[in-house]
């Protein structure tokens, strides 16, 4: 056998095992310009907001070839500071929640979150970030025959829908803040101000208002700045 014959098939097997393994190489290879934003979160008042979730949403710039999350959240520190990292060079909308309190999600109103870019030449950006307070109203189910809790996940359709739409025409739920032997104790956090509709509504339950009349599928909701919000009452009558 001429040895010389073997050479190119042996070079042949080579460039072909090293394309095999390339894209594995590539795959391993470090994700470069990753970087972060960081901040204080405090209130309009000036006051710390110390609790909560601050996220970051990805709306322009770098897409995601590292199935790096295009939004990433982060639990705001008792010292009201954050960090949130990793993330690809881009502009990013911040989001705050922070339940069972008077501060409104700058994401859900139209109140112009801030905005951030991250770029390759400044990986670590730094916003401060303030909320607006809102309204906390007060919503009261009375359920004197706890038709609820006898039908709730357990009779089929047997559910109370209570919320309001928000800027983004998304349904945003009322909290649930406790619960008696004659109903439940709700509230709903919106912007002062903001004509906004109370949805309000069962399939399967008869709903009145505090006149004994049928209550139609929203209530008209707003607080005046400045202004103690009224408590609502829904009363539950019966089945349909």
């Amino acid at each position: 056998m001429n040895p010389n014959s073997a050479t190119p098939r042996i070079f042949l097997a080579m460039i072909a095992g090293m394309l095999s393994v390339m894209p594995y190489a590539r795959a391993q290879q470090p994700v470069s310009g990753i970087g972060s934003i960081s901040g204080s979160v405090t209130g309009e008042d000036g006051s710390r907001v110390t609790t909560g979730v601050i996220i970051a949403h990805l709306v322009s710039g770098s897409r995601n070839p590292k199935n790096i999350a295009p939004a990433r959240g982060q639990p705001i520190s008792p010292t009201g500071a954050f960090q949130i990292s990793p993330l690809l060079p881009g502009t990013y909308r911040i989001c705050v929640q922070v339940p069972g309190t008077a501060w409104l999600n700058p994401c859900e109103w139209g109140l112009r979150p801030s905005t951030v870019t991250v770029s390759s030449t400044q990986l670590e950006a730094v916003v401060p970030v303030v909320l607006k307070k809102g309204a906390l109203v007060p919503i009261r189910i009375d359920d004197a025959s706890q038709l609820l809790t006898q039908h709730e996940g357990t009779t089929p359709g047997a559910h109370l829908l209570l919320g309001v739409i928000n800027d983004m025409q998304a349904l945003h739920l009322a909290r649930l803040v406790s619960q008696d032997t004659n109903g439940r104790n709700h509230e709903i956090l919106i912007p002062f101000g903001a004509s906004l509709k109370l949805v309000a509504t069962s399939a399967f339950f008869k709903l009145a208002g505090t006149t004994g009349l049928a209550l139609k599928s929203s209530i008209p909701l707003f607080v005046a700045a400045g202004q103690q919000p009224l408590a609502i009452t829904v009363v539950v009558t019966g089945r349909n």
